[in-house]
């Protein structure tokens, strides 16, 4: 600090020193650091003292430690007129520092620094996020067809499969006796028909001689349509359980994955009651369908196909 009209430090009286409860003492101690004289650090008649001990400082400097901030000391003569400048400095600050600067750092670190945008219009994206699910673009339920037993499975959940692969295989001899019934029936009418045929030929031969008469031909002929009639409807009973014997094998209409089965070797497979519970599911994943329930008020805003 400096001082003027030859006054000493034992004339400071520190207003803001800390009164020690009872004895109102004040615990400072002074020690001279620069006597004024001519240095090459310091100005000249500038005396530097080192004043340590308890003060009181201004409440906002609580909250912060005091070897980073500046803080003050207010210094008063203890009789006159004050002699002294009421500033100094602590120690972490230049000894040669004036006021005049520290109030121009201090107005300067006092200015709040924030970050300054331009705001301008921009477009509404209009984001609406819903929940979605999705499912494979084709699904399928299989079914069986016949009635019998599961006699082989070769396929589980999670199998991928190719176009026509077996999944499950039925063993149904009920079906198997069916067909064979049906073709001994076949046979049966066609062996008719043949007879018919050639009754209604020797009774055409004869006609013309009078040896029959037209009533007996014609019934002849038309006991050849109506055998005909009985062999087609055989050959269809055998074609019906020949195709349905097909479904004794369960095969995968498309590729895919197997996403649920529902049966086992063993187990019983009846058509005759109600539909019961499908055998396996096959989807195919290679592409996939989005399902979004959209609530009623935000349909306005959405278009088709928007992406």
């Amino acid at each position: 600090m400096n001082d003027r009209g030859g006054a000493s430090i034992d004339q400071i009286e520190f207003s803001n020193a800390y009164l020690e409860p009872g004895s109102n003492d004040r615990q400072i101690t002074v020690r001279v650091i620069h006597d004024g004289g001519n240095s090459e650090a310091f100005p000249n008649h500038m005396k530097i003292y080192q004043v340590t001990g308890k003060f009181l400082f201004e409440p906002q400097l609580t909250n912060y430690s005091f070897d980073t901030q500046r803080f003050s000391i207010d210094l008063q003569p203890k009789h006159g007129n004050a002699p002294f400048i009421h500033r100094a400095t602590a120690a972490n600050e230049p000894a040669q520092r004036s006021e005049a600067e520290l109030r121009r750092k201090a107005e300067e670190r006092s200015v709040p620094v924030v970050a300054v945008s331009t705001p301008s219009v921009q477009q509404s994206m209009g984001l609406l996020d819903l929940p979605g699910r999705l499912d494979a673009y084709y699904q399928a339920a299989l079914f069986a067809r016949v009635s019998g037993y599961v006699a082989s499975r070769k396929a589980d959940i999670g199998t991928r499969v190719k176009t026509g692969d077996v999944l499950a295989a039925i063993d149904a001899p009920d079906l198997d006796q069916q067909l064979f019934q049906a073709q001994s029936d076949l046979n049966n009418a066609q062996a008719n028909a043949a007879l018919a045929d050639v009754t209604n030929q020797r009774y055409q031969a004869l006609l013309p001689n009078n040896y029959v008469t037209h009533q007996a031909a014609d019934e002849k002929a038309s006991d050849v349509t109506a055998k005909t009639a009985l062999v087609k409807s055989a050959q269809a009973n055998v074609d019906r359980l020949k195709a349905l014997s097909v479904f004794k094998r369960i095969v995968a209409p498309f590729d895919g994955i197997v996403t649920v089965r529902n049966t086992d070797v063993g187990n019983l497979i009846n058509t005759g009651s109600a539909t019961g519970s499908e055998m396996f599911v096959v989807a195919d994943i290679h592409k996939l369908r989005l399902y979004v329930n959209v609530p009623q008020n935000y349909v306005p805003r959405t278009a088709p196909r928007r992406r």
